[in-house]
């Protein structure tokens, strides 16, 4: 029938009155707006409520909805022992739209009490999921729940699986409200989740001037090194929400925000006035393909020739035929120049393969060592496999050659570690071993700034625990991007 209306809100468990208890009178302003979100959707009186958390199960390659039997949920995690929640899930819904993503090629996944099993995953409710249905709760029940998560993938590709979810919608007797669950930077003071940023406190203005200019798509728009840095968990959930909004005419009004723990708390909502020709979505799209246009023209011609031997695999499905002459490679038929390719043939050397689309991790595929007879023919290997072999993503596809960012890391040869104070993870990469299992994790990573982080992710990559490993080597990277 329709979509009704969509809300930004927060989730933190220390708004609840038995979690928050001292500490509430600090978010006073947060809790007053979302008492008025629950009596805004009581007045709605939808059928249907979409959650969209950032604390479920997340995949690379789909957006999860939960199909699990029930609804049901708790705060144990966070020492609160008699507050038990159970909703109603909207089995109709679920089993409709699982036909209609199907029949659309939708990026969706409808996961059972088998499969949360399977991917470790609780099957209880998260409190992204709990804490905006513990206020709405209070004022309206008569609805029924669809809760979701989403897949770490462009915002643009998320805005697109917004769109199919919103014309399923449009074809229900349903009306719906769709809550984005998510908190705002967690960078904002040094107490708080992540040390101090600039760029926190720059991502929250930024995401209340857009919302008090009625100008919702803008913050998309954000560098991504600033997004990145504020540390926030909320915007792919929001651009799920605002995929489902794209052509429509918005009222955007911000009821509150403030930061008293080092975290941004936001509640906003977007009201729907009436269909708009302005395709938001695609506007959005322009934009990324520019400013990724930019990008490559500073790009290094080794990353250049990387590039390309992913747009001929990608397009014909065949490993690109290589072959180099002095300062020019060809690629099939195409032609990429370098002083630096000459040297290179003469190297062999391991190598990784990274690709992402506006921030977002879409491939990577490496070498420790080499095992090709130089590195030229080392990258484009793995260049090939990075584009289609990683199986924690689908192949890359021709509509997103334009938006894929390569970069390119050669390794130097592996040395032991004798002491632990050798290791710095912006300077270093490192391999773990345990027995014939190993795990490898790249230097200058963001978000990993300590060895104990380092260590930790890549004997988990080795499926071994820190305590299990039995030796540590280190090396340095040439990178290029």
């Amino acid at each position: 029938m329709a979509l009704l209306k969509g809300y930004l809100m927060p989730h933190a468990p220390a708004f609840i009155d038995s979690i928050g208890e001292d500490q509430l009178h600090q978010v006073s302003s947060t809790r007053s707006a979302m008492y008025k979100v629950a009596e805004e959707i009581a007045q709605l009186r939808p059928d249907v409520i979409i959650v969209i958390s950032p604390h479920g199960p997340i995949f690379s390659d789909a957006i999860a909805i939960y199909d699990q039997n029930t609804y049901f949920g708790n705060f144990k995690a966070f020492g609160e022992y008699n507050l038990n929640y159970h909703f109603e899930k909207d089995t109709t819904f679920i089993n409709s739209f699982k036909a209609f993503n199907k029949s659309e090629q939708g990026d969706f996944y409808c996961l059972n009490e088998r499969q949360f099993k399977e991917f470790n995953t609780p099957e209880a409710l998260d409190h992204g999921v709990l804490v905006p249905l513990h206020f709405i709760s209070q004022r309206y029940n008569d609805f029924k729940l669809v809760a979701m998560s989403y897949g770490t993938f462009s915002y643009y590709r998320l805005m697109k699986n917004g769109e199919l979810l919103s014309d399923f919608i449009s074809q229900t007797n349903k009306r719906v409200v769709v809550i984005a669950s998510g908190d705002m930077s967690h960078a904002l003071k040094d107490s708080g989740p992540y040390a101090f940023h600039e760029d926190g406190r720059k991502f929250d203005q930024e995401m209340q001037k857009q919302l008090q200019a009625n100008k919702p798509y803008e913050v998309f728009k954000l560098p991504r090194d600033i997004i990145e840095n504020a540390k926030e968990c909320g915007l792919r959930a929001y651009a799920l929400l605002m995929g489902m909004l794209n052509l429509y005419k918005l009222n955007t009004v911000m009821y509150s925000y403030e930061a008293p723990f080092g975290v941004g708390y936001l509640v906003a909502s977007l009201e729907i006035l009436n269909e708009s020709k302005v395709d938001e979505v695609e506007r959005l799209s322009e934009f990324y393909k520019q400013r990724h246009a930019e990008l490559r023209k500073n790009e290094d011609d080794l990353v250049t020739f990387t590039r390309r031997v992913i747009e001929a695999y990608t397009i014909t499905g065949k490993r690109p035929i290589v072959s180099f002459k002095d300062d020019r490679i060809t690629i099939n038929d195409l032609v990429v120049r370098s002083n630096r390719f000459k040297q290179m043939s003469q190297i062999e050397r391991g190598c990784f393969v990274s690709l992402n689309i506006e921030g977002s991790l879409r491939g990577c595929i490496g070498t420790i060592a080499a095992t090709e007879q130089n590195v030229i023919y080392e990258i484009a290997k793995n260049a090939v496999s990075a584009c289609s072999k990683d199986s924690r993503f689908s192949p890359v596809t021709i509509d997103e050659l334009d938006s894929i960012e390569v970069k390119v890391d050669i390794l130097s040869e592996l040395n032991p570690v004798l002491n632990i104070n050798q290791l710095n993870p912006r300077s270093y990469g490192i391999v773990v071993r345990k027995g014939y299992m190993q795990g490898l994790l790249l230097p200058n990573l963001d978000g990993i700034n300590t060895v104990e982080q380092q260590l930790e992710i890549a004997s988990s990559k080795g499926g071994f625990t820190v305590d299990e490993i039995e030796e540590i080597l280190y090396f340095s990277v040439d990178r290029y991007q």
